[in-house]
């Protein structure tokens, strides 16, 4: 009976620090080189995935990859997305799951392109205030 309830509280401990790792999704890097956006995304802890990068100009997704995740998919992802606009890759992606993560590498990538959005109409708010 002991080992049934260390067991069971094992695996909400390690289920609770699961969920609160699950948002640490971040851009570590957005910067502009010869017109072309160059993004940095730390996806969320709950893909295999580490790191998303991505290239984009005038709205166009020009590059992806993946460090880390599974070879195949994340290659496959990236070879479909390319010339793909930024609004029809996250309609395309957003919500796609792998298992019962919650999430997925392609969802992770939706959601990074919709942070950039985000960024981006923040960024107008406070260019129009001025």
């Amino acid at each position: 009976m002991m080992k049934r309830i260390l067991l069971l509280w094992s695996f909400v401990m390690v289920s609770g620090m699961f969920f609160q790792e699950a948002s640490a999704q971040k851009i570590i890097r957005d910067e502009v080189k010869d017109g072309v956006r160059v993004v940095d995304f730390l996806p969320s802890p709950a893909v295999c995935s580490k790191v998303i990068n991505l290239k984009i100009k005038d709205g166009v997704i020009q590059q992806a990859s993946y460090t880390g995740g599974c070879q195949g998919n994340t290659r496959g992802i990236s070879a479909l997305i390319r010339g793909m606009e930024v609004d029809e890759a996250i309609s395309r992606l957003d919500g796609i799951q792998c298992g019962r993560k919650g999430t997925s590498c392609p969802d992770q990538l939706a959601l990074c392109l919709k942070m950039l959005k985000q960024k981006d109409g923040e960024m107008e708010k406070k260019g129009g205030d001025k």
